[in-house]
């Protein structure tokens, strides 16, 4: 094969295709984003919101007040006062968890956790 039409990931893996390779680039992101929507839905059904509490986001993020302050802030994460609280969006939450090198599925299993404690009540 040629080197234009194929892409090797390193040098211990298999050589793919390139328009393979590109598609599958153009996957990851698709994938984050349906992640994300149901992640809203799950939100939604649980707590009637797609936005978690202070409380919630402080136990989601694994911070304290002052730097749940911080990145509010900074426009780090998406917030809304609509009901006259600040309230941190969910999917933005998730998107700082990610950014600092924690994995989807860590971010998910914290997320449900908090469900489960928001459907004990």
């Amino acid at each position: 094969m040629e080197s234009a039409t194929v892409r090797q990931i390193s040098p211990d893996s298999v050589v793919v295709p390139l328009s393979l390779w590109q598609r599958l680039e153009r996957l990851v992101p698709l994938m984050d984003s349906v992640l994300n929507r149901l992640d809203t839905l799950e939100s939604s059904s649980v707590t009637g919101s797609e936005y978690l509490s202070r409380s919630q986001a402080m136990q989601f993020l694994h911070v304290g007040s002052t730097k749940l302050w911080e990145l509010k802030n900074s426009g780090t994460i998406e917030t809304t006062e609509k009901t006259g609280k600040v309230l941190y969006k969910t999917s933005s939450c998730r998107s700082y968890l990610q950014s600092q090198g924690y994995s989807a599925e860590m971010a998910q299993e914290r997320f449900r956790k908090i469900l489960q404690t928001k459907q004990k009540r």
